[in-house]
């Protein structure tokens, strides 16, 4: 079995197993303070970094289904930062494989299944009208332990892009890939 880009205890399509459809997956982060005016990428400690409004972004797999499986909450600045062109999100051949295969799992079939939520088919059209795919792109300076996780910092740093994910392994790489221009975090968030 081809692991999630995180480890099952965090990550998004286990908790499929656990929840009702239509519940939400994680309102982790509506406790945080408005954010001042401007747009802003929230960490999860609650800081933010402004950043331009129009930059390119990376999503993780489980960012992608809390996007576009189970509309968490928390997805939805992103959502309307995609839908409005302030954000372009960009994505390669192995980023979309990666996800017809967590869509496959049982559990998320399942779910889909139950909720009525849309198929696997529906979620990657979805995934090819708003995302940029990129063929594969050269490996980057920074290396993370979960070789699962690097094309998504290879592509962040080859663009200098928001990075959003709830991978362990990626946070863990903050500093590093912010001192190469790339901001790492576990949702978007945007103030007027």
């Amino acid at each position: 079995m081809v692991r999630s880009s995180a480890a099952c205890s965090v990550s998004t399509w286990c908790k499929a197993r656990h929840a009702r459809p239509g519940t939400p997956t994680s309102t982790r982060h509506e406790h945080r303070r408005a954010a001042p005016k401007g747009e802003w990428f929230r960490s999860p400690q609650g800081g933010g970094t402004p950043v331009s409004t129009a930059g390119p972004v990376v999503l993780d797999t489980n960012i992608v289904l809390d996007l576009l499986v189970f509309h968490d909450p928390a997805t939805l600045a992103l959502a309307d930062a995609l839908a409005s062109g302030a954000l372009a999100w960009h994505a390669t051949v192995a980023m979309r494989e990666e996800l017809q295969r967590v869509l496959a799992y049982p559990a998320l079939q399942a779910w889909l299944g139950k909720s009525g939520a849309n198929g696997a088919e529906q979620v990657l059209a979805r995934f090819d009208s708003l995302s940029r795919v990129h063929v594969e792109v050269a490996g980057g300076a920074a290396r993370c332990r979960d070789p699962d996780d690097q094309k998504f910092i290879d592509l962040a740093l080859h663009l200098k892009a928001l990075l959003l994910s709830k991978d362990r392994q990626v946070l863990r790489l903050r500093r590093a890939l912010a001192e190469r221009s790339v901001t790492v975090t576990t949702v978007f968030s945007s103030a007027a």
